[in-house]
Order: C-alpha cells, then sequence, then structure tokens
C-alpha cells in the first residue's frame, strides 16, 4: 500500500487488523470486541460502476475461495436502492479514472458538502487504464432542544465515556418535558434472565429496546437500539427496522417519564477503509478486458452527541404497572439512520467496545 503522509494512522485496510470498522455489507457477522459501521454509500458507487460497463462486474478467472470474488459477488447482489439514500449527504461515483472523472467527483463533493467536504484520500492523478469508485458520506443531525452533556459519566466496557441524557427530571422549567419528547419509544421489553440460560455478563442487556431520537431532517429516522445481537449486523439491522412503528408518536406510552432512565454515549469518528484486495484485480467484462480495477475507497464520518432535537409538544406520560424503563446503551448498541418508511437504513453501527465513542 502506498503510503500517504498522516493518513496511515486512519485508513484502514482489509489486511488490517480484526478491529477495522467499516464492512462492505450488512451481512458480516458480529464478533467479540469489534465495532461494526456500514454505509449504502460504497454500493450505490458500486451500482454506478455496473451502470457503467453494462451489468454485474465479472472477474477474470476468480478463484472460489478469494476474497475478491467474494467481495465482488456480495456488491454484485446488493439491494440497496438510491432512493433509500439521502443524496444530500452521500457523493458516490464508479467509471474509469480519467480526468474527467475525477473532475466529475471533485464537483459533486463541492456541491454536497462546500468547504465542509475533505477528500483527502481522492487521488488527483488520473489513471485512464483503471476502473474505480468512490463513496464519501458525512450528515450531521441537529435536535432543537440539546440534551443534557455528561462528561465521563458513562461507564462503557470499562472505560469512561462522554454521554448525554434528559438531565434532572425534576429541575425547574419544562426542559425535561420537552427533552422528554424527542425520544421516541418504537419497541421495549425486558429481557428475563432465563433468556440467556446462564448468569447474563455485565455487558448484556436486561432491557432491549428501539427508540427515535427526533431530529430536525424529518425525512430520517435517527434510531438507537439494545438487543442480544443477531448472528450478522443485516439480522441485527431488520430486527431493529421491524420493531419501528409507524403510529409511535401517537402512543402516549412511547414516552418516558420522570421515573425512567435514558442515557445514550456520545459517538464521534472519521473512518476510512481502502480494499486492497480489489487493486488491479482484472474483469472479464464485454469491452473492459483491458481494463482493472483501480482503488476502491469508502469513508463515514458520523457523529451523535446532546446537540440536536426538533420541534414537539407537550405531554405527560402517566406510567403502567410495570418497572420503569431504563434506555441506557451502556454496553454494545445499534445506531441506524433510515429514510422514512424505507426498507433498510442507509447507515448502521454497531457500538461494541468504546473505540468510536467520545472519552
Amino acid at each position: 500500500m502506498t503510503s500517504r503522509g498522516s493518513l496511515s494512522e486512519y485508513v484502514a485496510t482489509s489486511e488490517q487488523s480484526p478491529g477495522r470498522p467499516i464492512v462492505p455489507t450488512l451481512h458480516v457477522d458480529h464478533a467479540p470486541d469489534r465495532d461494526l459501521v456500514w454505509c449504502a454509500s460504497l454500493e450505490l458507487a458500486w451500482r454506478q460502476l455496473c451502470a457503467f460497463i453494462g451489468g454485474p462486474l465479472i472477474l477474470r478467472e476468480p478463484a472460489q475461495e478469494d476474497g475478491a470474488a467474494a467481495l465482488v459477488r456480495a456488491l454484485n447482489e446488493s439491494p440497496v436502492a438510491p432512493e433509500e439514500v439521502d443524496p444530500a449527504s452521500c457523493v458516490a461515483v464508479g467509471g474509469l479514472r480519467t480526468a474527467e472523472w475525477l473532475r466529475q467527483v471533485e464537483s459533486l463533493l463541492e456541491q454536497r458538502f462546500g468547504g465542509a467536504g475533505d477528500a483527502r484520500l481522492l487521488s488527483r492523478e488520473p489513471e485512464p487504464d483503471l476502473l474505480g469508485a468512490y463513496a464519501y458520506m458525512a450528515k450531521t443531525w441537529r435536535f432543537r432542544c440539546p440534551f443534557q452533556r455528561l462528561h465521563g459519566w458513562m461507564r462503557f466496557r470499562g472505560v469512561d465515556v462522554d454521554s448525554f441524557s434528559l438531565g434532572d427530571p425534576f429541575a425547574p422549567g419544562d426542559t425535561y418535558s420537552r427533552l422528554a419528547r424527542q425520544v421516541i419509544v418504537h419497541h421495549h421489553r425486558f429481557i428475563p434472565d432465563e433468556e440467556y440460560g446462564r448468569e447474563p455478563e455485565a455487558h448484556e442487556p436486561s432491557e432491549e429496546f428501539v427508540v427515535e431520537l427526533v431530529t430536525e431532517d424529518p425525512a430520517d429516522c435517527l434510531v438507537v437500539a439494545r438487543a442480544t445481537p443477531r448472528r450478522t449486523l443485516a439480522g441485527t439491522v431488520a430486527w431493529a427496522v421491524s420493531h419501528l412503528r409507524e403510529d409511535a408518536a401517537a402512543d402516549p406510552r412511547a414516552f418516558l417519564t420522570r421515573e425512567e432512565k435514558f442515557e445514550i454515549p456520545c459517538i464521534d469518528f472519521d473512518r476510512v477503509r481502502r480494499y486492497d484486495e480489489l487493486h488491479g484485480t482484472r474483469i472479464a467484462n464485454p469491452g473492459f478486458e483491458a481494463q482493472a480495477l483501480g482503488e476502491v475507497l469508502e469513508r463515514v464520518r458520523f457523529r451523535l452527541d446532546e446537540g440536536g432535537a426538533t420541534l414537539v409538544s407537550e405531554a405527560e406520560f402517566r406510567g403502567l404497572s410495570l418497572p420503569p424503563r431504563t434506555i441506557v446503551c451502556n454496553g454494545p448498541f445499534l445506531v441506524m439512520v433510515l429514510r422514512r418508511g424505507a426498507p433498510r437504513p442507509f447507515l448502521a453501527i454497531w457500538i461494541e467496545t468504546p473505540d468510536l465513542l467520545v472519552r
């Protein structure tokens, strides 16, 4: 891999440690001590690349167990559709790496992100004999009424991390009530110990939940969920999506009472993965037999903290005859963002370790 100065500190290639977070598809197994970060931008770039060459990409004499063959097969079969992604937050391009193609990428980055864009991995050197795909995603969600920031208050897998909460439930004024209206509980269930068939570990949840954090962007649904993970990230995401309710905001039981707890760790990361197993791979698509894949890059920048909300109306939740709910992510949890009504998210993050959290 070619060194590019300080980038080596922050670029993950496919051959680096198992802890690298960015994954190319949702169909990746959960593993102990591994965070998973997936966004649809790479798959959209691949879709455009396939459109450019006239169909699914075909490798020249791929080995059945070859890493490149498995990755190409997964990307060719991706069900992600452009309408499932916020076009204002994503750039995804595929084609021959000509000077004109590079100008197109830079123009799209400027249109989407202006001076806030940071395409530090995009090589400005044309390589017209190589096919390339480039994807970049960056988005900020704002809450109208900021949550309360807690510095180093939460203990996550043995590490003190920053978090945000609803604040003091008995403080004067209506701030707590307004904040509580920004958290919509789509699903909650207490998990009996017998479901584990053993004594649960300290980091394993005693309650499962799917909550929406209401932002000023009504087209997106920002979700935080906690449950025992399924085998794959796709399975965990599908479970969470299946528990989203269109009418949840009309249910008074979907809002937390002053006796219930809410605390979410702050997330802040900017990560890149370079798929080196694809670099230089020859293809067999008709008309492109002389071409090979160039660099395939993916970048995900994501931040979640106390700074958000949307306009809410005042209401009071009156509890049921159940123990108070504890919506606290002090162990592994899922964050995902999807277009409202979409069948799958365009961003899914499984936080297994404190690595992507703010300390």
